[in-house]
């Protein structure tokens, strides 16, 4: 192209970063534009780009956030979610109508398109899988440590709607039941959690003596087994084969079943009280045939294009551009 078309991407948190650094790199030299981020989020990216950078043509932004940053600049914007896809009522989910200026959607699966094509009928919508994830893929299979690592990890406590909260309240002693249970089973344990909730898991980690991990990439390194609530880190561990035990809690039962979520999609065996954490995490990291093929059928339908992703989300992009 003799005048390419620019694209500077606008991520706030270092998570976001995660999910949009790997299409950024995958395109043209000539068609990145700048990389805006909070300084701590990202070292500086010594790649070449375009002379256009931080004066594009259009916007690259993986969450709701960052988007409503963006609207006032009035560019056309490229939109991809920055987890599973799971949907709520409310502002900030796959399908929701507010999404102003988004001209193409890049998706994870069919679920989230379906629900973008049906609430933006006027704008472009591709699959292309989730480009953070690949280079996970292009790895051998995880053997089971000796010790085996269980890892906790809960999302933020998000009030937005019920489906979006956090099942630490559910599971208050969570921390401490684990580690005993694992002091006597012989694992290794550990806690993780979405950065929005980090400084209260860790306090709690210091309470119980209790590693924190800080990067979601650490869990995927050392885990055999994730215990998680209604997160995408559950979802993302999962399609790496590995087992998954998912704490539900009573308020999710007042969300309306949307598509990802509970009880639909479920990536392995589910809880629903503290009194069955312990058994539960036992039961899941021996990985049983029946929740290893639940798990696996949830990977088809949240994650049906594993690998190439970045790749797929940069072309997606040129196509768009070239037939605009």
């Amino acid at each position: 192209m003799s005048n390419p078309i620019v694209i500077d991407f606008m991520e706030a948190e270092r998570h976001f970063v995660d999910h949009s650094m790997p299409v950024y790199l995958a395109l043209p030299p000539e068609m990145r534009g700048a990389f805006i981020t909070r300084p701590f989020h990202t070292e500086s990216i010594a790649v070449e780009r375009s002379p256009r950078a931080g004066f594009g043509d259009m916007c690259y932004v993986s969450s709701w956030g960052d988007l409503a940053r963006v609207r006032y600049t009035r560019r056309p914007v490229i939109f991809t979610e920055h987890g599973a896809g799971m949907r709520f009522s409310g502002h900030s989910y796959a399908g929701s109508p507010d999404r102003p200026n988004v001209v193409l959607f890049l998706c994870q699966n069919e679920i989230v398109a379906a629900a973008n094509r049906q609430a933006h009928p006027y704008a472009s919508v591709v699959t292309v899988g989730v480009p953070k994830l690949d280079p996970w893929y292009e790895l051998p299979a995880k053997q089971i440590g000796d010790p085996p690592v269980v890892v906790l990890a809960f999302h933020w406590d998000c009030r937005a709607t019920p489906g979006t909260r956090s099942a630490i309240d559910h599971y208050p002693d969570a921390i401490h039941q684990l580690r005993d249970h694992a002091a006597v089973s012989g694992w290794r344990f550990a806690a993780h959690s979405h950065p929005r909730i980090a400084d209260r898991v860790r306090r709690e980690c210091k309470t119980a003596g209790v590693p924190f991990i800080e990067h979601l990439d650490t869990v995927f390194e050392q885990a055999d087994l994730l215990i998680a609530d209604a997160t995408s880190a559950a979802y993302e561990f999962a399609s790496l084969d590995r087992p998954v035990l998912s704490l539900n809690a009573p308020w999710y039962a007042d969300e309306p079943v949307r598509g990802i979520r509970f009880p639909w999609f479920m990536p392995g065996l589910v809880i629903e009280s503290p009194d069955e954490l312990c058994t539960g995490a036992t039961i899941a990291l021996e990985d049983p045939p029946l929740y290893a093929e639940i798990r696996r059928a949830a990977v088809e339908e949240v994650y049906p294009l594993r690998g190439g992703s970045s790749e797929r989300a940069a072309q997606a992009i040129q196509d768009f551009v070239k037939a605009c």
